[in-house]
């Protein structure tokens, strides 16, 4: 059995060949492959027809007027990969070094590099976890660097101390460094700063809302600031709410 896998080669194609023609969308023609179809226990001899973005046709033998046909050769042929937990922008090494050794320069050329290698690895949707506002999933929609779906976070929400605090030890409380600027990672103590940051971050594109204490619910926000970490979870999958939490150890917890 073939082991190699065709994975993710709609999005390959989208970089070598325009998703849509004078006379409609461009046609792909993916033939002789084992089909997976990410969910059965088998997989399926059959054919895999794409127009534009979108998967049409799954069955064997298909026949259609030009299209651009790939041999599979007998392989496997599997979906896009994701990936929960990102962080494109975030080169390390530690927490305080993206506010004092790296540029907004480093951080993009490290998330650009990331996001190539992610998609050519097969994981073709992301949720990063952090650091990344919309504008990066932009230019990936425009074709302008290659990457996955990112359904971003954009920054970090803590109190001071905890995992969305970049700031230098010498750092003072309120400091506003690059990381906080470029929408980062935001420092917020009590519920009013919490509620702030986390609109800024619905502003800038977040799709679930990235911290320590905060979820979206209905058409406001609800601060998780107060009560414990069960009470606040409970609490917000009542209302519908969603959001990424970085736990701490329990000692620390209210």
């Amino acid at each position: 059995m073939k082991t190699i896998c065709l994975v993710a080669l709609a999005v390959l194609i989208g970089w070598s060949v325009p998703l849509h023609a004078q006379n409609g969308p461009v046609k792909v023609l993916i033939t002789d492959v084992m089909v997976w179809n990410g969910t059965s226990k088998e997989t399926v001899a059959a054919d895999v027809l794409i127009e534009g973005q979108m998967i049409s046709r799954v069955e064997p033998d298909i026949r259609v007027e030009g299209a651009t046909v790939i041999d599979g050769g007998g392989r496997t042929l599997l979906p896009g990969f994701i990936d929960n937990h990102v962080h494109f922008a975030l080169p390390g090494p530690t927490i305080p070094a993206h506010e004092t050794q790296n540029t907004w320069e480093d951080m993009a050329v490290n998330a650009v590099t990331m996001a190539e290698m992610y998609v050519m690895q097969g994981i073709t949707t992301v949720r990063d976890a952090g650091g990344q506002n919309a504008g990066f999933q932009r230019a990936i929609n425009a074709g302008l660097i290659k990457g996955p779906r990112i359904y971003p976070s954009a920054a970090f929400i803590g109190p001071r101390g905890g995992h969305s605090d970049f700031q230098p030890f010498t750092g003072q409380p309120g400091d506003e460094g690059q990381m906080g600027f470029l929408n980062m990672g935001r420092e917020a103590d009590g519920v009013d700063e919490i509620l702030k940051a986390a609109r800024n971050n619905f502003r800038h594109g977040s799709k679930p809302a990235e911290g320590d204490a905060v979820r979206r619910r209905d058409l406001g926000l609800r601060s998780m600031a107060n009560g414990r970490l069960h009470r606040r979870g409970a609490r917000g999958r009542r209302g519908g709410g969603r959001s990424l939490w970085h736990l701490c150890h329990g000692a620390l917890l209210p």
